[in-house]
């Protein structure tokens, strides 16, 4: 896509879909907490940065972490269905993340104060 003033913006239309905003939300968290080494801090910060300007409500709280998952467990079997091979990095780092999130089951929603 090419705007009046030349620049040249690309738009991923992979997960465009009608839905709640807060699936939206999951996806960018999702590709933030996927960074081992800091994407808890990145998207603690995007949060935040996001609840500025947009305060979600307790219920959007709630389901976070599930839409998260959701999103996290797609990837897993795409990338699964795409490569077969469980060895590869970002299916190991979604395996990482996706066991993370199993034990400590208010990260998400931690991250939202």
């Amino acid at each position: 896509i090419v705007t009046n003033d030349g620049n040249i913006f690309i738009i991923d239309f992979v997960d465009a879909c009608e839905s709640v905003f807060v699936a939206d939300l999951a996806t960018s968290l999702f590709h933030l907490l996927v960074d081992q080494q800091n994407g808890e801090n990145r998207a603690q910060a995007f949060l935040q940065g996001y609840q500025q300007t947009i305060p979600l409500i307790e219920e959007e709280i709630n389901v976070l972490d599930m839409f998260v998952r959701f999103k996290l467990t797609l990837s897993i079997i795409e990338d699964l269905h795409d490569s077969n091979d469980t060895d590869h990095p970002f299916i190991q780092s979604c395996l990482h993340l996706l066991h993370k999130l199993n034990n400590h089951s208010t990260l998400v929603n931690n991250l939202c104060l």
